[in-house]
């Protein structure tokens, strides 16, 4: 697909990103404002505006954005779902992502949340990684799951 320039006061450029939902059509596409990068949708909807300087990552649910240390998360309909904060880093996948959360003893270990934010794998583990194919890897020795999702050990 050839690039797409817009006049709005400055140049944006359009470069497709790949279908959601397994289309065949890209549904959103990135989009430059100067070194400002966000998302647009087909039918010119700005998603995620044009203000990173790291292109967002499109998950399932959320879209991750970072500014800085900090991460945010925007829906797929352009609203804020959850505003910038340092807990959560990673992209989501199969709805969901590694969260950096304190245990009852304030120790800072790594568990899973959902897009609402709600824990549904507790953190006990030293580090983890995002879901993919209904498997995590998280460091330690244990294997926790949550519906139809499951954390194994190791890699």
């Amino acid at each position: 697909m050839d690039r797409v320039h817009l006049w709005l006061g400055s140049v944006l450029t359009m470069l497709p990103l790949v279908a959601l939902a397994g289309g065949n059509e890209p549904t959103l596409f990135q989009i430059r404002e100067g070194d400002q990068i966000g998302l647009i949708d087909r039918g010119g909807k700005v998603i995620v505006p044009p203000e990173f300087r790291e292109a967002p990552t499109i998950g399932n649910p959320l879209i991750r954005v970072r500014k800085g240390t900090r991460t945010a998360y925007y829906a797929h309909d352009g609203t804020l779902a959850i505003p910038p904060q340092e807990e959560l880093t990673e992209p989501y996948a199969e709805g969901l992502t590694p969260a950096l959360l304190k245990d009852e003893g304030s120790k800072r270990l790594w568990g899973y949340v959902d897009a609402r934010g709600t824990v549904v794998i507790p953190q006990r583990f030293q580090a983890a990684d995002v879901f993919f194919f209904a498997k995590a890897w998280p460091a330690c020795g244990v294997t926790a799951s949550s519906g139809s999702s499951t954390a194994v050990a190791g890699r």
